[in-house]
C-alpha cells in the first residue's frame, strides 16, 4: 500500500520499510490479542494525570474532558477528534515524553492502519492553531527521533 518514485534516496526506502514493518507488528500483534480493548484503556490510563485534576495550574491549558473542550489561556480551541485528543494526552502529563508510536496508540482507533508522521502532520496544524492565540508561546517541545512533550514551565 505504499510506493517510492524513482529517483529515491536510500535512507527513505529503510525508513519506509520500517514504518511497514511498525504498522505489520501492531497489527499482527491486535489480531491476536482478545484483549485489545482493555489493554487499550490500559495504556490511556497509565497516560492520564497522576493527580486527576482537570484544571492544570502548571500551564496555559484547561482541559475539560467531559465537553472535549481545551483552552489555551482562557480561549477554547477549535480542534479536530485527533488534535483534541494529542493535545489532551499531552496536557494531562506536562514534561512526559511520548513517542510517536505511543501518541498513536493512545489517540487513534486503529494505529496500525496510520504512518507515524500522521502524529507530525497533526502536531502542526495544532501548533498553528496555539500560535494563533499566543504568537511568542510554542508549549509544545519536539525530541527529534523520540517524540513530543508539553512543557512543563509556564513562559513568563
Amino acid at each position: 500500500d505504499d510506493y517510492i518514485a524513482k529517483p529515491f534516496s536510500p535512507r527513505e526506502l529503510v525508513a519506509r520499510v520500517r514504518t511497514i514493518l511498525r504498522r505489520s507488528q501492531r497489527v499482527s500483534v491486535a489480531a491476536n490479542s482478545k484483549e485489545n480493548k482493555p489493554a487499550a484503556q490500559e495504556k490511556r490510563a497509565q497516560a492520564a494525570p497522576e493527580s486527576g485534576a482537570n484544571e492544570h495550574a502548571a500551564s496555559a491549558f484547561a482541559l475539560d474532558a467531559e465537553r472535549r473542550l481545551i483552552r489555551y489561556h482562557g480561549r477554547a480551541l477549535d480542534l479536530s477528534r485527533y488534535e483534541y485528543g494529542l493535545l489532551a494526552v499531552l496536557v494531562q502529563r506536562p514534561g512526559r515524553v511520548f513517542t510517536r508510536d505511543e501518541l498513536l496508540e493512545l489517540v487513534w482507533d486503529d494505529p496500525g492502519a496510520s504512518f507515524d508522521r500522521t502524529v507530525d502532520a497533526h502536531v502542526k496544524t495544532l501548533r498553528a492553531k496555539l500560535r494563533a492565540v499566543d504568537p511568542e508561546d510554542d508549549p509544545i517541545r519536539t525530541l527529534r527521533g523520540i517524540g513530543y512533550a508539553l512543557r512543563e514551565e509556564e513562559r513568563r
